[in-house]
């Protein structure tokens, strides 16, 4: 699975979905051991995300608006988590 943000950058991830029900939130986690500052200016302020999925050829779901990163964390397997909201 690989995401693609607005500046260009594309990215594998584990897994991405959202908004959530609780809080409207996009979840991210990916496999990426950079430090967490050059993670989060990946994500900070981009205007869409496209995920797309190589199991569901042809499909590509667009999040759009998740513009504020709410948080960023290194989980204990190594991968990181990013949460991202609308403002």
């Amino acid at each position: 699975m690989k995401i693609t943000t607005s500046k260009g950058k594309t990215l594998d991830v584990n897994w991405a979905f959202g908004p959530t029900d609780e809080s409207g939130s996009l979840m991210i986690e990916l496999p990426d051991n950079r430090l967490l500052s050059e993670i989060a200016a990946d994500f900070e302020g981009n205007g869409k995300i496209e995920k797309t999925d190589e199991t569901k050829p042809g499909v590509t779901e667009t999040y759009e608006g998740f513009t504020e990163l709410a948080a960023i964390q290194r989980n204990k397997n190594g991968s990181v988590f990013v949460k991202l909201a609308k403002e």
